[in-house]
């Protein structure tokens, strides 16, 4: 800041000025500093306060000659206004919005957990709503549910419960029959990496069964596979087995949700309702998947009515954690890439503006980051900062200034208009977080006779199951199905994840099948005071009772084993990308994290037997650190030992815990 001289000075202007100053090198928590302000805005001719204060600033005032503001000057008020305001730009606190037409090419938003991404879009849904303009939120934290409080038009549906009333294989208007096939083919196929010829074999079944039923579900066509018989030792049966525990697998998680012919129409509510879809209780490929199926009907049906500009209300999609979606790596493995990529490539172009966010724009497909709007809030140096440094064309001292932000600041490029990379405040948004599933169910109830006709299938025995004395009841198979695809839930967190409302109904079926030999009960000691958690493995019996492929026959040590890379891997998946059994160079590995500094290794020990050699093979393998989680106190003496052993260059990057004290630690520490 460069004090004003000459005669025709103008006080008032310069004590705004220091004003401004002081707020941008937030002193004005300094008491003296503060009171001085006070005193100079009731009297700004005070040229002995005036004085006091530029004495004390003189520090601050040098510190910013030497080393000058990155982003200065800033934009003009008409250069970054908008219709949809949220927040303001630095350094004159200018108003900083988005117009219309900005917001349908899409907006990129960047940054650490707790950086403020959240607090932007809800300022985004606020100000579009306000316009008219609704949002399609696929939310899988929950965030997004309290919206009904400030906006009523908001519905909110949990994607595993019966009240979200959805048919994936419903057709959107005017989408023909074989695009709609193949898209859902192309989508299941991608989102589970399965076998190119499992494409073929479901479109296939699927064309069958719409010549034979024009509103089928998924259950029809898990049924319709299920009793093919392919002979046993042909590619066909491989694309069967495929095809057939993928469906089962989506089944269990929504089945409940997806069982109608004729559900809610998503792609149509959105021009008269927000929507929140919350996916959190679908592990992530299952949230990946039905995320994909729920774009493909919006992008599908606005591309099949030609929906172009003003012939199609605007909408936004608001997509978290959207690198899982639009996966870099799985387009690049993917001839011609991603379907849903191909389509939201289109989207823009039918009033659809994407609003994608995410922790690692390394990971998200270049299509989603070619954008109008990028946002940076604050993000922790490495791959990630750099690519959008490089994304958003940021010279060094920008880039370095991301280490600065606090939250809720951001740097923002435009495309158009503005093109200069500056800094913004992003409005506070006051929210309490603390709707329950009542209130939505209550807040829902208003909206339910409004969403349109739901059309129930017809009950329907499948052929092998016609006799009552050998078959399963629907409630046992489906219990089965989870404990297969989900074996490491709690029994509390499987009655929920079923919707079993009762504990005793709960345990009355764990018994029941218990004593079918179907499924054994194994206590895994996790430490600490609580009650050891009670888990489900299978029999032989119960591979055979839900018709699915044998895995390797669960004793208590490989269970355990298992169980603890599942908690492990989830536990730290919340700050970084993790991986369980990553083969890297050939050595496969327990649980790998990915940090910024590279992988850290974690295995799992039930006995020290194998651990010298694993820490040797994942150091060579190129990984940072390792981490050995250790059964008991005997495995984790008999562990360190083994570390005192190794060559000072091994043993100094190498750690022990017991298995519960992992779940503790911070990986940046390690």
């Amino acid at each position: 800041m460069e004090k004003e001289k000459g005669p025709n000075k103008n006080p008032k202007q310069e004590i705004i000025e220091l004003i401004k100053f002081v707020s941008k090198n937030k002193l004005d928590k300094d008491p003296r500093i503060k009171a001085l302000i006070r005193s100079l805005a009731a009297n700004p001719s005070n040229a002995e306060r005036k004085e006091q204060l530029l004495r004390l600033l003189q520090p601050y005032i040098v510190k910013d000659a030497l080393s000058p503001d990155p982003f200065s000057p800033g934009p003009e008020a008409s250069e970054v206004d908008g219709e949809v305001r949220l927040g303001l730009s630095h350094p004159d606190s200018r108003i900083f919005g988005l117009n219309l037409v900005e917001l349908m090419q899409g907006t990129l938003i960047v940054g650490r957990p707790g950086a403020g991404k959240t607090t932007l879009t809800y300022n985004l849904i606020e100000k579009a709503n306000e316009l008219g303009i609704h949002s399609l939120v696929l939310d899988i934290k929950k965030d997004y549910r309290h919206l009904v409080r400030k906006l009523p038009n908001t519905l909110v549906f949990r994607a595993d419960s019966e009240d979200f009333k959805w048919n994936p294989l419903e057709q959107p208007e005017e989408v023909d029959r074989v695009s709609h096939i193949t898209n859902f083919a192309d989508i299941t196929a991608e989102a589970h990496a399965i076998y190119h010829g499992t494409n073929s074999y479901i479109v296939e079944h699927l064309n069958w069964i719409f010549t034979k039923n024009p509103h089928p579900t998924l259950f029809d066509l898990y049924n319709v596979i299920r009793h093919d018989k392919p002979p046993l030792n042909s590619r066909t049966a491989r694309y069967k087995e495929s095809a057939e525990n993928r469906l089962a697998s989506i089944l269990v998680k929504v089945g409940n949700a997806i069982k109608y012919k004729k559900g809610y129409r998503i792609e149509k509510l959105i021009d008269d309702y927000n929507i929140v879809i919350e996916l959190d209780n679908l592990g992530n490929q299952g949230c990946i998947y039905l995320s994909s199926l729920i774009l493909s009907h919006v992008f599908q049906y606005r591309i099949a009515n030609n929906l172009r500009g003003i012939k199609q209300k605007p909408a936004l999609v608001i997509i978290d954690e959207a690198n899982e979606i639009f996966d870099k790596g799985l387009e690049k493995k993917i001839s011609g890439g991603l379907t849903l990529i191909s389509m939201a490539r289109k989207a823009r172009e039918f009033q659809l503006g994407i609003v994608a966010s995410c922790q690692v724009p390394d990971a998200i497909s270049d299509t989603v980051k070619n954008v109008y709007t990028r946002v940076l809030l604050n993000l922790p140096e490495g791959a990630n900062l750099k690519n959008m440094a490089v994304s958003m064309g940021l010279v060094k001292e920008q880039q370095e200034a991301n280490f600065d932000l606090q939250e809720g600041r951001a740097v923002v490029r435009l495309a158009g208009r503005y093109t200069k990379p500056f800094l913004v405040q992003v409005s506070p948004y006051e929210i309490k977080k603390d709707v329950s599933n009542k209130e939505v169910r209550e807040h829902m109830e208003k909206y339910i006779s409004k969403l349109g006709v739901v059309e129930e299938p017809e009950a329907e025995v499948a052929k092998d199951t016609a006799n009552k004395e050998q078959a399963l009841e629907i409630e046992e198979k489906t219990f089965l199905l989870d404990v297969y695809n989900r074996p490491f839930l709690n029994q509390k967190e499987r009655r929920d994840a079923l919707n079993i409302t009762s504990a005793s109904k709960g345990t009355d079926l764990v018994k029941e099948l218990d004593k079918k030999k179907l499924i054994k009960i194994i206590e895994i000691n996790v430490g600490g005071r609580g009650q050891n958690p009670k888990l489900l493995a299978f029999e032989d019996e119960g591979f055979e009772a839900i018709e699915m492929p044998r895995k390797n026959k669960i004793h208590k040590s490989n269970f355990e084993h298992s169980f603890w890379q599942d908690r492990i891997s989830k536990h730290f998946s919340k700050e970084y990308k993790t991986y369980t059994e990553k083969n890297i160079r050939g050595k496969h590995i327990d649980v790998a994290v990915e940090t910024e500094k590279g992988i850290i290794a974690i295995e799992v020990a039930m006995t020290p037997v194998y651990e010298k050699n694993n820490i040797i093979k994942d150091l060579e393998a190129g990984c940072e650190k390792v981490i050995i989680g250790c059964r008991d106190n005997n495995v984790l003496e008999e562990v360190n030992k083994i570390i005192e052993n190794l060559e000072d260059r091994e043993a100094t990057r190498t750690r022990a815990y017991l298995l519960p004290e992992i779940l503790n630690i911070g990986l940046s520490h390690v």
